[in-house]
């Protein structure tokens, strides 16, 4: 009687919840050649983990060959995995803290990726990664690729052979995943006449603050210039300050190609439904995110922790990007710990005229931590903190088209116009 129940329950869900029920009860399998097919290309490997109880199970997917590795889970690999997050997630120019980073940033190296990349050839340098359980806490971007020794005399974190260096990552929940959110991205393609670009910029001065529920929150003096450095680059309209709100928000979601909420985030463990965004007025909930049907192609949440939040079996990492991405965006630039928020519009706006210049949006944020690497003028810059917090979740493909071959278009029509001019003056002087 309970089983009966149970199935029209379930029935209920898929007649009218088909996307939830898609999302948690539709185990057709998506096989290695529908990854191989649909996700690869010639120059970026798949590499998907499975965290057991005593065993950590790697899988190497090429667009040539399927590799299984499987190395012992440690006793204290949890442990190992808190202590560099930790030392991820803020700056510390402690020799003792330096060397702590680069052992265990080699040591994830060692037994996580390098058997994988030893069997790759050069053609590859862009690798999709998929992490499982406590590994989904990590950026694979600042894993150093080789070993540190000797004595330091102070901590030169801008000498490391950072996987960013060598390799353009993205991320994502599941193959089947990818593959939906890929298809979702040509959906969205097909709709013109669109912005590029929506910013939302909430600042939280002392009087927005005033009186309601973001007294807390730390103000925010750098989000209006990120915002209004992006528009500068790719065009589209901002909402500062008052203008900020979560209905504004809610309204445009369907009017951009690209949404970029420069704000705070909440990341709730206890109850995760109740994280969230927060606007100059109200708070997004991830709750209200997954009832949202949204049309942008990227959605870039340049907040705290937006890539964090608890792991929960059965159902993986509660965050606000797999909150936006079940509500329909292809692709996502989440945050993995509190940014700093100098830092962060810097990156941005690197990040976004890589993608204006046509890049794919995983080259795109390789380029702009690399510009962050060898432009900064202070070492302590140079830390993991400043750069590496963010990843990209879902679909790598540019948004912008190749603006060559848009100067050569222009020209074109432009030589054709005069072409038609001249003809004209010279046929009307003919007569």
């Amino acid at each position: 009687d309970l089983q009966r129940k149970y199935q029209k329950i379930l029935k209920a869900l898929e007649i009218d919840y088909p996307d939830y029920y898609h999302l948690k009860y539709d185990d057709e399998p998506f096989t290695i050649a529908q990854v191989q097919n649909d996700l690869l290309d010639e120059q970026t490997a798949l590499v998907e983990y499975f965290v057991g109880d005593s065993t950590i199970v790697t899988f190497l997917i090429t667009k040539e060959f399927l590799k299984v590795f499987s190395v012992p889970k440690t006793d204290d690999f949890d442990r190992k995995i808190e202590n560099f997050r930790k030392e991820l997630s803020r700056y510390s120019a402690k020799i003792k803290d330096f060397e702590n980073f680069t052992t265990l940033s080699f040591d994830f190296y060692t037994s996580l990726l390098r058997p994988c990349l030893q069997n790759l050839d050069g053609n590859v340098n862009k690798l999709l990664i998929i992490p499982d359980g406590i590994l989904h806490y990590i950026p694979f971007q600042a894993l150093i690729q080789g070993v540190v020794s000797g004595t330091f005399e102070e901590a030169r974190y801008d000498t490391l052979d950072y996987l960013v260096r060598d390799y353009g990552l993205s991320y994502g929940y599941s193959a089947m995943l990818l593959h939906e959110m890929k298809e979702k991205e040509a959906v969205v393609l097909s709709k013109w006449g669109r912005q590029n670009f929506m910013g939302f910029a909430p600042v939280f001065d002392r009087d927005d603050r005033k009186g309601n529920d973001m007294e807390s929150l730390v103000y925010l003096k750098h989000s209006e210039t990120e915002v209004a450095d992006i528009k500068a680059i790719v065009g589209g309209e901002v909402f500062k300050g008052e203008d900020a709100s979560k209905a504004a928000f809610v309204k445009n979601t369907d009017q951009s190609h690209i949404l970029h909420l420069a704000t705070h985030a909440t990341m709730n463990d206890s109850f995760p439904a109740n994280s969230c965004i927060h606007f100059i007025d109200e708070n997004l909930t991830v709750g209200e995110i997954y009832n949202l049907s949204l049309d942008a192609e990227l959605i870039v949440l340049s907040a705290c922790e937006t890539g964090t939040g608890q792991l929960q079996k059965g159902e993986g990492l509660m965050s606000l990007g797999r909150a936006f991405t079940f509500a329909g965006c292809p692709s996502l630039l989440t945050s993995l710990w509190k940014v700093d928020d100098s830092k962060t519009a810097e990156l941005m706006m690197h990040f976004y005229g890589r993608l204006h210049a046509a890049q794919p949006k995983n080259e795109a944020l390789q380029a702009a931590q690399l510009i962050h690497l060898e432009s900064s003028s202070r070492l302590k810059n140079m830390h993991p903190y400043y750069w590496a917090g963010f990843i990209l979740l879902g679909d790598a493909n540019p948004i912008f088209e190749n603006s060559m071959g848009c100067c050569i278009w222009i020209m074109l029509i432009i030589i054709i116009l005069l072409g038609i001019r001249f003809w004209f003056l010279g046929k009307s002087r003919g007569e």
